[in-house]
This record gives C-alpha cells, structure tokens and sequence, in this order.
C-alpha cells in the first residue's frame, strides 16, 4: 500500500469536505461547481488504492488537479490545505 492508514484516513476526510461542497454547491444551484467537484473527485479512490506505477497521478492530484480547481474557486482552499495535510505527494 503507498498510503499509510493514517494518510487514507486524512485523505478520506478530504474526499467527505468535497461532498460538502458539491452538496453545498448543488444547493445554490451552481451545477458548474458542482460537476467539477464530482468530476475532480471520484478519481480519489481508485488513486489511492493503486500501485506504486500510479503514484505520479496521486501527486497530480495534489498538485496541478487540485490546484487549478482552487484557482478557478478560491473558497475551495481548504481542500487544498487539508490535502497537503495528508502527507501524500
């Protein structure tokens, strides 16, 4: 396993943030944001369940996917932050 119990555990808790928002976001109507949030997301699972030759797109993620989502929404940081508190890169 790449990811450590505690990191699957953190990188969980970053996958239920993004549900609410999407929740949040479909609420307002904002069906933009949240197809991008679906979209963004249902990745997660099978990247954090994959070998080490999918270790570069769990990197991604973290990076440049999650990223550009948060440049595009700026009230989406705490994704971001609570990614990086992963400790998965």
């Amino acid at each position: 396993m790449l990811v450590t119990t505690t990191q699957m555990n953190d990188a969980l808790e970053v996958l239920h943030a993004a549900f609410v928002e999407l929740r949040e976001a479909a609420g307002a109507g904002d069906t933009q944001l949240a197809i991008l949030l679906a979209d963004t997301f249902e990745i997660l699972p099978r990247l954090l369940r994959s070998d080490s030759a999918d270790r570069v797109s769990l990197s991604k993620f973290g990076g440049e996917i999650l990223h550009t989502l948060v440049e595009r929404y700026p009230r989406l940081v705490r994704l971001e932050r609570l990614w990086r508190a992963t400790g998965i890169s």
